[in-house]
């Protein structure tokens, strides 16, 4: 998921647009603050439903959400990324039945539709999507989205590193599934990361997540904002004393 963000760039481009009357500068994105419409009560989950998304995963997720911004109305973090919500939850570069999956049962068929119209769409065209179809989520929808996510993309952090990666530690689990959400499991710079998970080195995970490329033809702004992410990542790794027992044992895919 990529956040390619230039805030006084966006900052200056949002005031010059009509309808736009709002900055979330504290969580250093652009939000929509027109009037919004609720989401229809009907077809959603009952409570009991909404409890049984939480994720029974041994990770420690506290650290994503750290990671990524929470917002309930639809934005646009910058640089390449997509209409964004929720947790980081990139409706760009999401497929159709992965935006499915995720709202299925929290909004109507017409909210839905719009979801899915996103696809596709990146960079600056963003803004323009967002500022066309200003969706609101509630927060205990978005909590829902966030477990569901958690769960596909571990699913991709487990194709990546190998199945073993269970058997790790919940904070280094919980970083390596942040690395997967910020580069996307197939992306080579996380190369390294395999072989030192593979070599159970914890001392050499977390000195090459710290390391790990962050791309040179970002700005500024976001070079500082991804080697921050990076050495709060390598912090985690580095405060846990060791894996698993069984470490040595994971076999990548």
């Amino acid at each position: 998921m990529p956040r390619h963000f230039n805030k006084k760039f966006a900052v200056v481009l949002l005031t010059a647009l009509s309808g736009f009357t709002g900055i979330n500068s504290s969580a250093g994105i652009a939000v929509v603050k027109k009037p919004l419409k609720p989401v229809p009560k009907r077809k959603l989950l009952s409570q009991n439903q909404y409890n049984s998304e939480i994720p029974r995963l041994d990770i420690n997720l506290n650290i994503v959400r750290d990671m990524e911004a929470m917002d309930t109305n639809v934005y646009w973090p910058g640089g390449c990324s997509g209409p964004t919500v929720g947790v980081g939850f990139d409706l760009g570069y999401a497929s159709p039945q992965t935006v499915e999956l995720v709202f299925h049962g929290l909004v109507d068929s017409t909210t839905m539709q719009v979801l899915l119209s996103a696809h596709g769409v990146h960079g600056s065209r963003s803004l323009a999507w967002v500022l066309d179809h200003p969706v609101h989520i509630t927060r205990q929808q978005a909590d829902v989205t966030f477990f569901r996510v958690t769960r596909i993309y571990w699913h991709e952090t487990e194709k990546r590193f190998g199945s073993g990666v269970d058997k790790l530690d919940p904070t280094v689990k919980g970083v390596l599934l942040s690395l997967v959400m910020n580069y996307g499991g197939s992306n080579s710079a996380l190369d390294p990361v395999a072989v030192e998970i593979s070599n159970g080195n914890i001392v050499g995970l977390a000195e090459t997540v710290r390391t790990l490329s962050i791309g040179s033809t970002i700005d500024s702004h976001m070079q500082t904002a991804l080697t921050k992410r990076r050495r709060v990542e390598h912090d985690f790794v580095n405060k846990t004393q060791s894996m698993f027992d069984s470490v040595s044992e994971v076999d990548p895919d």
